[in-house]
């Protein structure tokens, strides 16, 4: 997979068609784990197809023992599926929980980290909690731990290496 074509921005992927089942477009679909909430409620499904991503809807889906049996509308030839496969499932980076954003961060960026519009610091590392992932931010010189968690961002700008939060009244003073 070429994750650096532009097409590729604005999608994560979360799950691959495995092998094909029975004759009528339907194939085994195995979902990562971390995105399988998201999966379930996705509106739509899209895959890689002659260099564009392309939109699918499913027209079925049933569980079994390793993922799931899944039909596509509009797919009815074995080709689409033969051409690449596994074939990769991508969901629009709008519909995926935070865990998308946070293994996006690469911490030598040393990102800048405000609360709404005032400065809290830069980020020193991110680490991993039974709960969330945590940011460790460098806070008028000590270290703070800011949960990474969808309620508290407002916005994470890459181009511009800023974390901008919405932290609760009184949470710095803690």
């Amino acid at each position: 997979m070429n994750d650096t074509h532009p097409a590729f921005k604005d999608y994560v992927e979360v799950a691959q068609i495995i092998k094909l089942k029975g004759f009528d477009g339907s194939c085994n679909v195995h979902v990562d784990e971390d995105y399988e909430q998201d999966f379930l409620k996705a509106r739509a499904y899209f895959m890689m197809y002659k260099g564009n991503m392309l939109p699918f809807f499913k027209s079925k889906r049933k569980t079994i023992q390793d993922g799931y049996v899944m039909k596509f509308d509009s797919i009815t030839e074995k080709e689409f599926y033969k051409e690449v496969m596994p074939r990769s499932i991508y969901l629009h980076k709008d519909e995926v929980a935070e865990i998308f954003v946070e293994q996006e961060i690469d911490e030598s960026q040393r990102m800048q980290c405000f609360n709404g519009d005032d400065p809290l610091g830069t980020l020193l590392r991110m680490e991993e909690y039974p709960q969330q992932t945590m940011a460790i931010i460098d806070y008028k010189g000590k270290e703070i731990l800011i949960p990474m968690v969808e309620d508290l961002i407002e916005e994470i700008d890459h181009d511009k290496q800023v974390i901008k939060f919405k932290l609760p009244e009184g949470f710095l003073d803690l």
